[in-house]
């Protein structure tokens, strides 16, 4: 049997990690435990790793705009059917990709969020995905 750390002791490594999205990342492709054991740790403050990017990053706008969209598809994923009902009937169209039910429930991992960022990711989603019609806009 192949020498293990306990969930415990991989939970402290990764909170001292929580800031690196890079290193978590990686964490989450070593196995299975590292995966459920880093995950939430890599979640815990998803809109933060979008508009923080490290001078070296090599995002654009554009980028930054598709992987917010991204983000913001995988909590409507979260959601269950009644709300996203309640969405569709206020006129946001909802991507195919949401009805997919995800692997973990992110929106659980959530220990912080900023309402700026947040309110930015909304804002890029609605404007990468076209989801309300210029009619509809959302202010």
């Amino acid at each position: 049997m192949a020498p293990f750390l306990p969930t415990d002791c991989l939970s402290q490594i990764f909170r001292n990690l929580e800031k690196d999205q890079k290193s978590l990342y990686s964490c989450i492709l070593v196995n299975r435990l590292w995966c459920a054991t880093s995950i939430e740790f890599l979640w815990s403050r998803p809109f933060h790793f979008l508009y923080t990017c490290p001078i070296s990053c090599p995002c654009d706008e554009f980028m930054r705009i598709e992987r917010s969209s991204k983000l913001i598809q995988v909590y409507l994923s979260c959601l269950n059917e009644k709300e996203k009902l309640l969405l569709m009937e206020n006129k946001v169209r909802l991507p195919s990709s949401v009805k997919q039910k995800p692997l973990f429930d992110y929106a659980g991992f959530i220990r912080y969020l900023d309402l700026d960022e947040f309110y930015t990711a909304v804002r890029d989603w609605i404007e990468f995905a076209h989801v309300v019609s210029k009619e509809d806009e959302i202010c």
